[in-house]
């Protein structure tokens, strides 16, 4: 109805889901969709739309009374990642330390951030997935015309970034961005590199609170 969002939706279904069960204790509801969120193509500036996979996850208990007890948020968003090890090595070989536009290997990265909140709190969609996107090389888009796609490899190559770093880059992000948020709400990043030249994929996982976050934040 426009008036509340996917985790407000989840949150009263769940204490609904008890409110007329009398025999229940706990209740947990879930809610997964597409977001599509408008954007333009770097160079030709075409109308596009970034598409991302999002969810909530709401669960009620029942004690002395029926209450919320947590929920959770995520979206999963799709990016490219260039490697800078390989990078480093084209460009001991050719002489062109320092220059941007090496070449190097590219994977489309698969990345998906959770953050597990108190009933109260609330994240907008939009801020998990822009946060995932800066944290990798570049982006990706549909549609994309020749030009396009040059810019889309430019800007990749001339930002490298093992997934490890992505990973370690989304937490140091969420600490900044999100530290109004209560210090025990927990952060999951996980990130699954699709590789192009290995014959295995590499895989990158972060899991912790958000004082612990704020901590490595801290000491840099």
């Amino acid at each position: 109805d426009g008036k509340r969002t996917l985790d407000q939706m989840a949150t009263e279904l769940a204490v609904a889901v008890l409110e007329r069960d009398q025999e229940c204790s706990r209740a947990e509801v879930s809610i997964s969709a597409k977001l599509f969120e408008p954007a333009t193509s770097p160079v030709t500036e075409r109308p596009a739309y970034l598409a991302s996979h999002v969810s909530v996850r709401s669960v009620s208990v029942r004690d002395d009374k029926v209450r919320p007890l947590m929920k959770s948020v995520a979206a999963r968003v799709t990016g490219v990642t260039a490697c800078p090890c390989a990078k480093s090595v084209v460009q001991a070989l050719t002489g062109e330390e320092g220059r941007d536009y090496t070449a190097t290997h590219m994977q489309r990265t698969l990345a998906s951030l959770r953050l597990t909140l108190r009933p109260e709190e609330h994240v907008m969609f939009g801020t998990l997935t822009r946060i995932l996107r800066e944290s990798m090389s570049s982006p990706v888009y549909p549609g994309l015309k020749r030009l396009d796609e040059a810019e889309v490899v430019m800007r990749t190559v001339k930002k490298p970034v093992f997934i490890e770093d992505a990973v370690r880059e989304v937490v140091l992000k969420v600490a900044r961005e999100l530290g109004h948020l209560h210090p025990g709400d927990r952060i999951t990043v996980r990130m699954r590199s699709v590789e192009s030249l290995h014959d295995y994929d590499m895989l990158a996982v972060y899991s912790g609170t958000l004082s612990e976050a704020k901590a490595l934040l801290h000491h840099g």
